[in-house]
């Protein structure tokens, strides 16, 4: 009987050790499954990570053109000169793009020169001759002189350096005052008062360049007439053309200027 107890006392107390083996082998297995999957976990927000990083942040690539390198300032696109020229030809096309803030040119004798980019503050040289840029559309067909830097691809620009120009030749004229007058190829020309000036005043930014319309009494051989004369619109005086081409000083907002008026006769 004694024997009998410990062979059943024996056999329990292998079963138990098994079940504890079995069991143990079971949390060993959670714990390596919950392991992996909280890596599996960690690796897909990681890479999530990258992923909303590459989205967001996109790098960006500075390319390096040996023959070409541009720079960005101002919102204005400067190029490497290769030099600078100065030549005339035939005011061919007259283009206000950055009016809308893109590019204002000109084309003299098939050449394409950059005038303005939009509103920036780079340095730039100016147009001469007349009161505004756009004015320049009056003059098509007229001989200018250009004074720019020569681009790479073999455009100009004005950019650069505040000297270069594009100048009216024949925007020179005669001056006279207000009241005064002066004589031009044969045409007294006298004027009176001004009927309108709405022109861009000093130092402002305005969408238009604005006008000046003066009374203006001409004279040619004796015969007087009384006409209105608008900047850069041409008034044809018997088989004369006269044109009021531009008035300085600019007018300044608060303050009475005494006008110059330059006028050229055809």
């Amino acid at each position: 009987m004694h024997t009998k107890t410990l062979v059943v006392v024996s056999v329990m107390m292998v079963l138990a050790a098994l079940s504890i083996l079995a069991m143990s082998a079971r949390i060993e297995s959670r714990a390596t499954l919950n392991d992996d999957n909280l890596a599996t976990t960690t690796n897909q927000e990681e890479s999530e990570e990258v992923l909303n990083i590459n989205e967001d942040e996109s790098p960006v690539v500075a390319a390096d053109n040996s023959d070409e390198r541009r720079v960005i300032s101002n919102g204005v696109e400067s190029e490497v000169l290769s030099g600078e020229e100065k030549f005339t030809g035939v005011l061919e096309e007259v283009n206000v793009g950055c009016f809308a803030d893109g590019e204002c040119y000109v084309v003299v004798g098939g050449k394409h020169i950059t005038v303005m980019m939009g509103w920036t503050n780079a340095t730039v040289g100016s147009v001469k001759g007349v009161e505004g840029f756009g004015d320049l559309e009056y003059f098509i067909g007229e001989e200018v002189s250009v004074y720019a830097g020569k681009k790479v691809d073999g455009t100009y620009t004005l950019y650069q350096n505040k000297d270069y120009y594009v100048a009216l030749e024949s925007a020179s004229g005669a001056s006279v005052a207000l009241g005064k007058s002066v004589v031009i190829d044969g045409l007294k020309i006298t004027p009176k008062k001004i009927i309108e000036d709405n022109r861009c005043p000093l130092g402002m930014m305005c969408i238009q360049a604005g006008t000046l319309i003066l009374e203006t009494e001409v004279e040619l051989a004796g015969k007087k007439e009384m006409v209105k004369t608008e900047l850069g619109v041409e008034v044809k005086v018997g088989e004369k053309i006269v044109k009021l081409l531009r008035a300085e000083p600019l007018p300044e907002v608060g303050m009475e200027v005494e006008n110059i008026f330059y006028f050229g006769v055809w």
